[in-house]
């Protein structure tokens, strides 16, 4: 079967017959450099009402090039691209990703952001995602920065039950959500094959993806005139932020803590800044433990971040040089 047929099948069947693949090389030849026009097959795409080029790489090269090159070609063209790839490795699609290059895996999977449109295997099913994906739940949010901040890029799962505090069942289907989403790769070892890890191959890419899903895991804020006693709060927001940057002190003073091991509030705390008045200490509820990823004083860095509700320049620019200070972070 020709690599065309085997794409029009595979897109017809979950968008209809509209989908059509055409030849477009002849065209290629005139507006594009023999480097170019070299280095893929081309073909014109029209799919939903949407009209695309099809490109299949003549030669290996690594997916670095491969995105570049698409980006000339569209640069050149003006018209949106799609690389047509055959059965990528977790870290190839991770890439493409990560870059939001439009790809095709024949009976895989597909991405398509200028068409707003995720499909992937799942199963003896293909299930289309919306663009619009589903954040994290609490665990799994916890389970992301716990490999992001880890020095490993390898885990296992009773590692997670050992030093989160979470079940052996809430710790696989974390593992599990972020294995689905192609942010860790899955290996069984042992005799039995039972014993499974988790790896991580690019924690530049890791994180760069998984913030897509990150949510705030603030159940609920209180305010109070009087910070409570012999508590295990953490600083957080800008008066972390303020305390660990160049950042001036902005007065109001900024807390996490888990919402399981909160202390008893006053019957004076309220649930809403009052306009004008910075003497209440400000304390977000979370629906994990800042405590288990907490450096020092202070919440982990990305839940910090998250924790600033104002924006500004200054405070923008010190967000950046904060987590500039971590090999992962890409802006």
């Amino acid at each position: 079967m020709k690599k065309t047929e085997q794409t029009l099948r595979y897109l017809q069947e979950y968008f209809g017959d509209g989908v059509k693949i055409n030849k477009w090389q002849q065209e290629a030849e005139k507006k594009l450099s023999l480097s170019l026009v070299s280095s893929f097959d081309y073909y014109s795409l029209r799919l939903l009402g949407t009209g695309a080029l099809l490109l299949y790489p003549r030669a290996k090269e690594n997916i670095s090039t491969y995105i570049d090159k698409l980006r000339l070609v569209e640069q050149k063209t003006g018209i949106p691209a799609v690389l047509a790839v055959g059965e990528p490795s977790a870290y190839v699609v991770k890439k493409l990703l990560a870059e939001k290059t439009a790809f095709i895996s024949a009976d895989k999977q597909m991405s398509i952001p200028f068409l707003a449109l995720r499909l992937k295997n799942c199963g003896n099913k293909d299930k289309i995602i919306a663009d619009k994906k589903s954040k994290f739940t609490p665990i799994e949010q916890l389970v992301f920065l716990f490999c992001l901040y880890s020095e490993d890029n390898k885990f296992e799962i009773c590692q997670m039950t050992q030093e989160l505090g979470i079940s052996q069942a809430s710790a696989a289907r974390a593992m599990e959500r972020l294995r689905h989403e192609n942010l860790v790769d899955s290996v069984s070892a042992g005799k039995t094959g039972r014993k499974k890890f988790f790896s991580i191959e690019d924690k530049k890419t890791y994180f760069q993806i998984g913030r897509e899903f990150l949510a705030d895991q603030v159940k609920e804020t209180v305010y109070v005139s009087t910070l409570p006693d012999k508590t295990d709060m953490k600083k957080t927001g800008l008066t972390a932020l303020s305390e660990l940057t160049m950042l001036a002190d902005q007065g109001q003073r900024h807390y996490a803590v888990y919402m399981k091991s909160a202390p008893e509030f006053p019957d004076s705390a309220f649930n809403r800044e009052r306009e004008g008045d910075g003497t209440f200490y400000k304390i977000d509820l979370l629906r994990y433990d800042p405590n288990l990823l907490a450096d020092g004083g202070y919440t982990d860095p990305i839940t910090m971040i998250m924790a600033v509700n104002e924006s500004d320049e200054r405070i923008e620019m010190e967000k950046d040089r904060l987590l500039e200070g971590f090999e992962w972070y890409t802006a």
